[in-house]
């Protein structure tokens, strides 16, 4: 898998040659880090450490690339990921150049804080122990006018309120290291610590009282748009309702040729017919053969109106026929007259 390509590429980079060249800082800064995101971390974390490491031995500056690249991914829930991300942070520092540390120190330093103050036991006292490495705490001295003031709070936080008691003790310890470092700044802050409180009291209850505003505009916007979506639903209905009972009403409507206004030709027939019935009771039963143009009926949603359209044939015998047989013998055949726009035509 991914951890036995990495054990081959490290020995790659170990037989790289100094100073690197573009693309080989290139496959650092672009496919070795960005492997930190990966949810399977574990699994190949020690092999990835191996790589990065034998690149920052190559090229020290390539250090303050790798640091900025995991604290961008650096993991919010996953404490195992966080562990190793602590681990490979502190291997990091011992590594990196004091003056390429200075860009680097509030950043590193306000995670640092995080993870001190996080619920995981396992991430805090990891986190803690990198005061016992002699490495960091150099960087720390040489910094400790940005440090003292980024850690003071989460530390006074642990040893006041964590729940774990070994976080708790070293919470302590770490604030004696601390006040040994800058006495006159631990003691500026341990005096204004009253003040400080009030302050971050002061912020919490004004940030919740944000957020309760911003909660209750986002409540009565969703109220509006559901009354608004009733509203159009109860309408959707409404048509719906009207639609059924205009199909069912004309599911049941009987439609017949008779129910619309004769042509001229079916006239014709029907006068021929009773002419014929008027001649006497001896006359032959008739019966009547009619073939018409075809008419298609379209019934329009809108107005409930009728419309007839004839269609032409496309046979030759365009023009209708009616044969009246009076005995099965004798016949008679009536052509209608054509229209003056047929003639024309």
């Amino acid at each position: 898998g991914i951890g036995e390509l990495l054990e081959i590429l490290g020995s790659i980079i170990n037989g790289f040659s100094v100073p690197l060249k573009p693309e080989h800082r290139s496959i650092m800064q672009h496919y070795l880090v960005p492997l930190h995101a990966s949810t399977r971390l574990p699994a190949y974390h020690m092999q990835l450490c191996f790589c990065l490491l034998q690149f920052v031995e190559k090229d020290p500056l390539l250090a303050r690339d790798a640091i900025q690249g995991m604290l961008k991914l650096w993991p919010k829930v996953a404490s195992r990921k966080e562990v190793l991300f602590v681990n490979e942070l502190e291997e990091l520092l011992e590594m990196i150049d004091p003056d390429d540390f200075d860009q680097l120190v509030t950043d590193v330093f306000k995670q640092i804080a995080k993870c001190i103050q996080s619920p995981h036991f396992q991430v805090a006292e990891r986190a803690l122990f990198f005061w016992n490495n002699e490495s960091v705490v150099n960087l720390m001295v040489a910094c400790r006018n940005d440090v003292v003031p980024l850690l003071f709070d989460a530390l006074f936080s642990n040893a006041a309120n964590h729940w774990n008691h070994n976080v708790q003790s070293l919470s302590v310890n770490v604030l004696r290291l601390l006040a040994e470092l800058d006495p006159v700044g631990f003691e500026k802050y341990e005096a204004n610590l009253a003040e400080h409180l009030e302050t971050k009291e002061r912020e919490k209850q004004e940030r919740e009282f944000r957020w309760r505003i911003i909660i209750e505009q986002v409540e009565k916007k969703v109220a509006n748009q559901k009354d608004g979506l009733q509203e159009v639903g109860d309408t959707k209905k409404i048509f719906r309702s009207l639609s059924q009972q205009h199909i069912e009403s004309r599911m049941h409507r009987k439609t017949s040729i008779m129910d619309f206004p004769e042509s001229p030709n079916l006239k014709d027939a029907r006068k021929a017919m009773l002419a014929r019935n008027s001649a006497g009771p001896s006359s032959a039963p008739i019966s009547a053969v009619v073939s018409s143009k075809k008419e298609e009926v379209r019934v329009l949603n809108d107005a409930d109106e009728v419309l007839i359209s004839d269609e032409e044939e496309e046979a030759d015998d365009d023009v209708p026929e009616f044969k009246i047989v009076l005995d099965g013998n004798d016949s008679r055949t009536m052509t209608p007259r054509k229209t003056n726009s047929e003639v024309s035509e």
